[in-house]
């Protein structure tokens, strides 16, 4: 069995198949949405590509979204990208099951992002190459519970990452100058609040010390913090690259997001 037909034998409830061909699916498309409410119906056509590698893409005479939208996660061939690699080769059934489950979730939060001009932060991904980085970031994050801040300083630009980053050595390696604040802003705390981890919630109520910030030198996680420093800035060099590629080859914003790397850089520059 190919790609096609590994999706087709395993076509979801709210897929509805027209046509199946050797080289392409027609389906029409609704599932639940975030608000657990049906989407829009979209009409989609999921072709075999290069190295039997499959892609999707809405039906242009009955498009719903725009034609390209990098904030939206739609290539400027209007196919989809519904995770990292989603283009992949479909090899057994589980594979065509996550496949729809992805297809699913990015439907879901297209309705979302017609309505509130915004992708939802927990399936935000980065352009490109980025995305390895941002994937890195939060796997080392998780065990500290950061990685709600990770996401929003990506995707809603907030946060202590969002800002101005620490300098690096000149080969990246390092972050310089130990001895400023931590970034996060970590506060000294007396007993009993002292911890081991980094904290940066406030002390208790009617406190009336001025806590000092704990220099990144003390800082009980001092190796994450510095090593999610590089990373974000290896993450924004490489969505930067994957901006000005796209704007080299006439890759305009659609102007559907509040949010786009697109119209920012036009703006600026």
């Amino acid at each position: 069995m190919n790609s096609l037909e590994y999706l087709a034998a395993n076509n979801p409830a709210w897929s509805y198949i027209s046509t199946v061909d050797p080289e392409a699916i027609q389906t029409k498309c609704q599932p639940c949405g975030i608000d657990g409410a049906p989407t829009r119906e979209y009409a989609l056509k999921i072709e075999l590509v290069a190295a039997k590698r499959i892609q999707v893409r809405e039906d242009p005479q009955h498009a719903l979204l725009p034609a390209c939208c990098v904030e939206r996660h739609i290539n400027p061939n209007s196919s989809f990208c519904l995770f990292l690699n989603s283009t992949a080769q479909i090899y057994d059934h589980d594979q065509a099951n996550e496949w729809w489950g992805a297809l699913r979730w990015f439907l879901a939060r297209q309705d979302y992002a017609s309505k509130r001009r915004l992708w939802p932060v927990d399936g935000g991904l980065c352009h490109g190459d980025a995305a390895e980085v941002q994937l890195a970031m939060e796997s080392l994050t998780l065990p500290d519970g950061w990685l709600e801040e990770i996401r929003y300083s990506i995707f809603r630009h907030s946060g202590w990452l969002a800002g101005t980053l620490p300098r690096l050595t000149k080969d990246k390696s390092r972050v310089v100058n130990v001895r400023e604040p931590c970034p996060r802003g970590c506060k000294r705390k007396h007993h009993p609040l002292q911890k081991k981890s980094c904290d940066v919630q406030l002390c208790i109520d009617g406190c009336p010390r001025q806590h000092k910030s704990i220099l990144r030198a003390e800082c009980p996680n001092r190796s994450i913090i510095e090593r999610l420093v590089i990373l974000e800035h290896e993450r924004r060099r490489r969505e930067k690259k994957f901006i000005q590629d796209l704007i080299a080859t006439g890759v305009k914003c659609c102007n559907t997001m509040k949010y786009c790397p697109l119209r920012d850089s036009f703006s600026n520059g």
